[in-house]
């Protein structure tokens, strides 16, 4: 712009501007190869596609580093109370450098090391603060890094388990917490009635067994789905619509507008409506969407909230003053027997505590357990070195196996194989 009159004004400066244009063409066209580009982004906010996840791209590297106080004024965050004292900013003064945190983001938040009064973590976890550091290839790019982990406890609750893992070459960072501890007999039903802001700022654990429901508004999240978090209740209902809104592929982008807006059978006759139209299933999409935008922004009060977890890992706070449980009206918590599915899908119907030594299908297929003076645990004897013994053995498993098959209603017989 304006380099015509550059010419004229300033020909030693528009010489290098030409230049510079010249060799931003070139570059431009592919003419110019190989070139490095680098974005600097105080921000963070810039991203360069890696085309050949998920391995890593060699000719890409990301670097972070701590904003100095000069780039948190650019992109307008405060500077610090000796700052503003001072009416500008010393790059050589410590006090007026913005504070960095130390470690992985997050986990001293978690644990309550550093945090306010009346903050979210600040008394959330006590007991053991240790944090063990485990060596662990990063998932994303395959770098060696650190998986750190500490187990610490929530008053009137449980032992809790924190994991967290930071790569300093791609910058990939995760966080989760579990429930520590056995198994309990019982799942739990935890149900809260929300009734106005202070309600949204309890803290909440959900765990990834758990499942999430408000009935006013026909929401049920199943278990598995958003995994481990920890936050406050308005802060776990942000990510469930995060995820159903902005993370849904079908429902955002070109793929909802060349996809699922229209769909056969939503017009007249059942044929394919006309263009601009939303079918009708994505209809009733957008209208759920709305009715938790107003419980996420807090437009609608009372409603219900539940987690019914079956391993009675989640749990949600106590009201601001409540020392007791008993004396949360609004919160309640009921113990419930775990259906035979629910077992199933955990692994907790498969789990053999007693006798381990031999599986419990030992049992079933009529082998005896017996107990010799030389070995301190029973055990069940499969295998004789009596070869009639041996052969007794083989046909009460064939026997077993046959009554197995004839239950399941299968015609396949399985074949005895003599010898020990």
């Amino acid at each position: 712009m304006h380099q015509d009159a550059r010419r004229e004004q300033q020909p030693e400066l528009a010489a290098a501007l030409d230049g510079v244009l010249a060799d931003l063409t070139m570059v431009a066209a592919g003419m110019t190869l190989p070139f490095t580009l680098v974005l600097s982004d105080p921000a963070g906010n810039c991203f360069v596609e890696n085309p050949h996840l998920p391995k890593r791209d060699v000719n890409l590297r990301v670097r972070r580093y701590d904003r100095t106080a000069k780039q948190d004024l650019d992109i307008g965050l405060q500077p610090t109370a000796a700052a503003r004292e001072a009416g500008y900013i010393d790059e050589d003064n410590a006090e007026h450098k913005p504070h960095v945190d130390q470690g992985v983001e997050g986990i001293e938040a978690l644990m309550g090391v550093g945090g306010k009064e009346g903050t979210l973590g600040s008394e959330a976890f006590s007991g053991n603060r240790e944090v063990m550091r485990f060596p662990m290839a990063c998932p994303h790019c395959g770098t060696e890094g650190e998986q750190l982990m500490c187990v610490t406890d929530i008053p009137n609750f449980k032992d809790v388990v924190i994991m967290a893992y930071d790569c300093e070459n791609c910058g990939y960072r995760t966080n989760e917490i579990k429930g520590g501890g056995a198994i309990p007999e019982k799942g739990k039903i935890i149900t809260l009635r929300v009734l106005g802001p202070e309600d949204m700022r309890r803290e909440c654990l959900k765990s990834d067994s758990a499942a999430i429901m408000i009935p006013e508004i026909e929401l049920e999240v199943t278990a598995g789905s958003l995994g481990g978090v920890y936050t406050t209740v308005e802060g776990m209902l942000q990510k469930i619509r995060h995820r159903l809104v902005e993370d849904n592929p079908m429902m955002a982008g070109d793929s909802a507008v060349k996809v699922h807006e229209t769909e056969e059978g939503d017009g007249e006759d059942g044929k394919v409506p006309p263009a601009g139209s939303v079918s009708k299933r994505r209809q009733l999409f957008l209208e759920f969407v709305d009715k938790l935008d107003k419980v996420v922004n807090g437009e609608l009060f009372p409603f219900t909230l539940t987690l019914k977890d079956a391993l009675a890992n989640s749990f949600i706070g106590l009201a601001a003053g409540c020392t007791d449980p008993k004396e949360d009206v609004q919160l309640a918590a009921e113990e419930y027997v775990r259906s035979q599915e629910e077992d199933d899908d955990f692994g907790i119907a498969d789990m053999v505590v007693d006798d381990y030594e031999m599986p419990a299908q030992g049992e079933r297929l009529g082998l005896r357990r017996e107990h010799v003076e030389d070995h301190p645990t029973p055990f069940f004897r499969g295998c004789e070195d009596d070869e009639a013994a041996a052969q007794e053995a083989q046909t009460r498993i064939a026997k077993a196996a046959a009554e197995q098959v004839e239950a399941a209603g299968e015609d396949a017989r399985p074949k005895v194989q003599d010898g020990s």
